[in-house]
Formats: C-alpha cells, structure tokens, sequence
C-alpha cells in the first residue's frame, strides 16, 4: 500500500511538471497518400503496419526517425521514415515556462496495397497517431 502512495505521489509531481505534448500541424496522414506507396512494396505485394518513433525538435522538425514496429518490409519502413523526416512538422511541445522543448512522438501507419483497399478507406496508406508526445528531458 505504501509503494502505491509513493508512486501515486510521483507520478502526480510528473504529470504537473510535464511539458505540453507536440501536435502535429497538419494530420500527418496527409502526407501518406497513395503516391506515397512504394513502387517495389506494390510490385511484392507488401502491405502491414509500421510503427515509428519520432524525435520532435523544439523548431518542430522531426530530428529522428526510428522503426517501433516493423511492417515486415523493408522499403515500407523506410519510406514511411523518409516521409515523416521530410514532410511532416509539429508544434512543439512546450515547458511550463511556455518554452519549447525536445519531446517524443509516436506515429502508427499502416499501408494498404491500392487494389486491395477496403471500400471505406480508400487506397494508399492511413494513419492513426498517439495524440500526445512524451518529453525528452524536463523543462
């Protein structure tokens, strides 16, 4: 009981000392249409999810790009990185001071080969995001 007050007591001093999260300025999905798709993932026939790992610098450009989850192909990953390090910019997010800092992102896209795409969807590539960032270091 008393490891749970403590960590209870924690983890509220780092919610109130948190900085706000990033935002994404436009949805990134934007950005992962189906000109996007990778000529040789169409010509294999691959398609899956990736999850990636951005590193949110406080102008708001994506400083990293990491592979989370791996969508089993190998251009497919790299093209969802490119595309993230190249197109996509955030808010950053920002101290209690209102100062903006370095802080983490996670983006979750998954490809979907254009012929193959459910009727709701359409072709090309969807993506769904953690709306908030995790900082990098304390304000």
């Amino acid at each position: 009981m008393n490891r749970w007050l403590a960590c209870l007591g924690l983890c509220a001093s780092f919610f109130l000392i948190a900085p706000t999260s990033a935002h994404a300025q436009v949805p990134p999905g934007r950005f992962f249409g189906p000109e996007g798709y990778p000529a040789e993932a169409i010509r294999l026939e691959q398609q899956g999810r990736v999850v990636l790992h951005l590193v949110i610098s406080t102008d708001g450009s994506v400083k990293t790009c990491s592979v989370a989850t791996s969508s089993g192909s190998p251009s497919l990953d790299a093209s969802a990185c490119d595309t993230a390090l190249h197109k996509v910019h955030f808010r950053p997010a920002l101290n209690d001071a209102g100062q903006p800092v370095e802080s983490t992102y996670e983006l979750k896209i998954r490809y979907v080969l254009p012929n193959d795409s459910p009727p709701t969807q359409g072709p090309g590539v969807s993506t769904t995001d953690k709306t908030s960032a995790t900082p990098t270091r304390a304000p």
